[in-house]
């Protein structure tokens, strides 16, 4: 009798050990999600916050959120610097992501490398990378990385005062995202084409665009984009 009463006892002692554990676990599991959670909420807002201040460029992340901590923590300190405008910075952590990254990570890494190029006004190489970003998109079926790459490379052409070359790389991008019912993609697209228009002294096809863009942007809720075209209306109706 003794003997099972030591027994049960040391059994129960273990299972206890065991759901000790399980719950340590758990709470170490918890923390980490939280802390992954965080990163991607933080790296969410800095990259809106880069959009607002750059508007036009077209940033695409796909999956890095989601990646493992050695892609996931230096696309993460690579927001940060970008947000703090030191480009350079961000390039080598998007570098080092680049390093764990696998498939279609590279789209999105292009992609910011490239905007770092291009805000930082290095356009060739900012245009090397969107093309590589381009390549990997196609390689990986990402059709919506391949309209973002797509339409940054409009952008540089623009920025370059070649707009019919501009304009051939927007509208592709328009095609793409129309195809694949990408609305903010659809609306980003029409607000770029409009812009080339209105460069181009055609402001008549630049509100048509840009109204169309405007249409879009309310229907998806985006107030910021919004409220940017609004004010490019705005402008080009005061001086047409």
């Amino acid at each position: 009798m003794l003997i099972t009463t030591l027994v049960r006892v040391r059994l129960q002692k273990k299972e206890e050990e065991r759901l000790k554990r399980i719950e340590k676990e758990v709470s170490q599991a918890r923390k980490e999600v939280e802390e992954v959670k965080r990163k991607v909420d933080l790296a969410n807002k800095n990259i809106e916050n880069i959009e607002m201040r750059h508007s036009g460029i077209l940033i695409y992340i796909d999956g890095l959120p989601f990646a493992a901590p050695p892609v996931l923590d230096p696309f993460f300190e690579g927001t940060k610097l970008m947000a703090e405008y030191k480009w350079d910075e961000a390039i080598e952590e998007f570098k080092k992501a680049m390093k764990e990254a696998k498939g279609g990570h590279f789209v999105g890494l292009y992609n910011l490398i490239g905007i770092c190029y291009y805000t930082s006004g290095r356009l060739s190489e900012a245009l090397e990378s969107y093309e590589q970003s381009l390549r990997f998109a196609r390689q990986f079926k990402d059709k919506i990385g391949e309209a973002v790459a797509l339409g940054n490379i409009g952008l540089i052409y623009q920025r370059k005062g070649d707009l019919d070359k501009a304009l051939k790389y927007c509208e592709e991008a328009l095609k793409i995202d129309r195809e694949i019912g990408n609305k903010k993609g659809e609306a980003q697209d029409l607000r770029n084409i409009g812009l080339i228009y209105a460069q181009k002294g055609e402001m008549e096809k630049a509100l048509a665009y840009l109204n169309q863009a405007l249409k879009i942007f309310k229907q998806i809720g985006a107030k910021s984009e919004t409220e940017i075209v609004e004010g490019y209306i705005k402008s080009l109706t005061a001086h047409y």
